[in-house]
């Protein structure tokens, strides 16, 4: 699905149990909302990553959450940026 969604005006949105892991550390991520892409999350705040989603980082965020994440696991609310419109997965 990602890939679907990659764009050079892409950014994808996790929300979970990242800290410590590939995909909360991954060059280019903010841990700031922005844009579309907000916490949706309160109490407790979750961590919150947000990542370009270009077609080549699209390969390196799956690797990372196959590697060691998952999402049924760790990612509790993934969401999507595209051209400005916000696509929410939970």
């Amino acid at each position: 699905m990602m890939r679907l969604l990659a764009t050079d005006h892409s950014r994808i949105a996790f929300e979970g149990s990242l800290r410590g892991t590939e995909l909360f550390e991954m060059d280019g991520g903010s841990h700031e909302e922005s844009g579309q892409l907000k916490r949706a999350s309160t109490a407790p705040p979750l961590d919150f990553v947000v990542l370009p989603l270009t077609n080549a980082a699209s390969a390196e965020i799956e690797k990372a959450i196959d590697s060691k994440i998952g999402f049924t696991r760790y990612i509790e609310v993934p969401s999507c940026q595209r051209h400005g419109a916000a696509i929410r997965a939970g």
